[in-house]
């Protein structure tokens, strides 16, 4: 199998992203959660922890979220449904802090939002005249 890596994001061919969504898990998992701990062992109080990791792994999860989140499996989402669920476990997500679908809606929204109020984006002239402005 043949694999394409853009901006980022692997995507293999007929078009899957599971080996990003692997890497992704993988990289949150061995990065963001060492970080973490390391900063807690320092005495970093649980709520600044949170802070941090609710600023630093959704930004990781949903890098160009728009271009793949249309590629993933049922098992894709539940391997990033998981990341949430260990950090919430360990203490590093608060309880609060966005699940899964809510994170991929308010990507998608900013985006949106972002091309609207963008006249001169290459897409605006794709729009309905009564989105724009």
């Amino acid at each position: 199998m043949a694999s394409l890596k853009i901006l980022g994001v692997t995507i293999r061919n007929k078009l899957s992203v599971s080996e990003h969504v692997q890497q992704t898990v993988s990289r949150c998992a061995a990065q963001s959660f060492h970080a973490l701990r390391i900063l807690r062992n320092h005495g970093m109080e649980v709520n600044a922890l949170q802070l941090v990791s609710k600023s630093v792994l959704p930004g990781k999860m949903t890098y160009a979220v728009s271009a793949w989140w249309g590629h993933t499996t049922a098992a894709d989402k539940q391997r990033l449904e998981a990341l949430i669920r260990r950090a919430l476990r360990v203490g590093l997500y608060p309880a609060d802090g966005p699940n899964l679908h809510q994170l991929i809606t308010d990507v998608d929204v900013a985006l949106f939002t972002r091309i609207q109020a963008n006249e001169p984006h290459a897409l605006q002239q794709l729009l309905p005249a009564d989105t724009c402005h």
